[in-house]
């Protein structure tokens, strides 16, 4: 009986993280479910030590962990995202002969959840299952743009690395671009994460019009370049509005998500 009561806590403690979607602290979370400080903060550190919580590098405010995007990755292909998108994806690598690739948002980055190989003798590959960081990443930037304040300023206020010499290190830059991603709904990222390799990036929304993914060709730095071409650029906004309108988003019909207000 009382393993059954720690899981039911842990779940809810979960739950709670899941449905505030920004970190909190041991305080408010024991507040909100009306538990002690210090039960709440043994169910966190047994949920840290298995990856389903971190912690802020510089706080005691936690948010849902790694392990549970993978846990969700997985729940994706068998409910409603992957299938939906494979389809979608596959269409997008015939018709531009790239490598198409899908992310998911991961604590401000981008957790690839899908991909579909070039056909080309000589093609990209992308790794499922690996986390993107969004100063280097057409995905990752995509995705930050659209999610909550409070997880873009934990990205801005964190030590960016540099993959290459183009990769954006410099918060005010990033915050500029996430800016600009807002506004157009696309994103390009050239020689940023590797020499010779580009990343065209469209966002997915939900049936709550709640940005959800983000779809992206991956090729090569001489044909995916700044601005990118005109028709490459249509086929990925194409593809993110079409999953988005399958999973029942009207966001790409109507041209804006809710609050548009946010930065």
């Amino acid at each position: 009986m009382a393993g059954n009561q720690s899981i039911t806590a842990a779940a809810r403690v979960l739950g709670e993280l899941a449905t505030v979607r920004q970190p909190l602290g041991v305080t408010d979370l024991a507040r909100r479910l009306g538990e002690s400080k210090a039960r709440v903060f043994r169910h966190l550190a047994t949920l840290r030590q298995v990856g389903f919580v971190t912690q802020e590098p510089d706080g005691d405010r936690y948010q849902l962990g790694w392990n549970l995007y993978r846990l969700g990755m997985a729940a994706g292909e068998l409910y409603g995202l992957a299938p939906v998108a494979q389809r979608h994806m596959t269409l997008l690598r015939d018709r531009t002969q790239e490598t198409t690739a899908m992310a998911v948002p991961a604590g401000g980055d981008a957790l690839v959840m899908a991909s579909v190989a070039s056909e080309r003798q000589v093609a990209i590959s992308i790794k499922l299952g690996v986390v993107i960081a969004a100063n280097y990443s057409a995905l990752g930037r995509v995705l930050l743009a659209f999610a909550e304040p409070a997880v873009q300023q934990q990205i801005l206020a964190r030590k960016m690395v540099a993959r290459t010499p183009q990769s954006i290190t410099e918060p005010a830059r990033l915050r500029q671009r996430l800016v600009r991603i807002r506004e157009r709904w696309w994103e390009v990222a050239v020689n940023e994460n590797n020499f010779g390799i580009a990343t065209l990036a469209a966002p997915v929304f939900d049936a709550h019009d709640r940005p959800c993914a983000a779809v992206a060709i991956v090729g090569s730095s001489l044909r995916i370049d700044e601005p990118p071409d005109a028709e490459l650029l249509a086929q990925v906004k194409g593809c993110a509005a079409s999953i988005s309108a399958e999973l029942g988003s009207q966001a790409w019909a109507r041209g804006r998500p809710p609050d548009q207000s946010r930065t």
